[in-house]
């Protein structure tokens, strides 16, 4: 009776495992410089600490109508079990009309647990925006 409990019990767990979600804490840091002239520039600064679900998107809105939308998914490793821990990031600035949109990178973006990534994007002649991603595993 306990081997078939135990048979039950191993055969229900690996049929559902692919359900499983794994969440990480990402830390965020924008930076958002808007030239007005050439000795004049206006910076607007957002920090936050975010919890993300495995490919699930993210909205994080900033002052001046940008809007971040962001998701990261664990790479998987052939030889680990569970979440590995390299995380892979995509996503996008937008404005509140959504008739721009400014992908983070063009490449993918792989950052290891606990490292920080920064990336830089123009948005036009006179704005530069400073993303730093730095992800952690959820305690």
């Amino acid at each position: 009776m306990k081997f078939f409990f135990f048979t039950l019990l191993l055969s229900f767990a690996l049929l559902n495992s692919h359900q499983s979600q794994a969440a990480l804490q990402l830390n965020i840091e924008i930076v958002h410089n808007r030239g007005i002239d050439e000795k004049l520039v206006l910076v607007a600064e957002l920090h936050s600490s975010e919890i993300l679900i495995d490919r699930e998107w993210h909205r994080l809105e900033m002052q001046y109508g940008l809007i971040l939308y962001i998701r990261g998914q664990f790479v998987s490793q052939k030889d680990l079990f569970g979440p590995s821990d390299m995380v892979r990031f995509e996503g996008y600035i937008t404005n509140q009309n959504q008739t721009e949109k400014i992908l983070l990178a063009q490449e993918v973006v792989d950052i290891k647990l606990g490292e920080s990534k920064s990336l830089v994007l123009k948005r036009s002649t006179d704005q530069l925006i400073h993303i730093t991603l730095t992800p952690l595993i959820l305690n």
